[in-house]
């Protein structure tokens, strides 16, 4: 069985990397889950980062677009300054599955 832990915070995660350094990461996890249970990921414990704030999000800051690790797909979609400064991200986003 695997452990799995779901950091609230940088700090949580930072601690929670010290007690295992070997741990895999994952956001909304099908891909991973996917792997896993076809055997190609052995891991005795996963990391979730989706509930982690500072991850999220869509950002402009001085002509730079920052897009968090953990930012969903539907949020990309719906933001303007992806549709305006990013549009083949756009597209392929309306074109991937996971």
């Amino acid at each position: 069985m695997r452990e799995v832990y779901l950091p609230a915070s940088l700090d949580d995660l930072w601690r929670c990397l010290d007690d295992h350094p070997n741990a895999v990461f994952f956001a909304g996890g099908t891909d991973l889950f996917v792997k896993t249970r076809a055997g190609k990921v052995d891991a005795p414990v996963f990391i979730g980062l989706e509930r982690i704030a500072e991850l999220k999000g869509i950002r402009e800051d001085a002509g730079n677009i920052r897009i968090g690790a953990v930012t969903t797909h539907s949020n990309l979609l719906s933001h303007p300054a992806v549709a305006h400064h990013l549009p083949v991200l756009k597209q392929a986003l309306l074109t991937l599955g996971s």
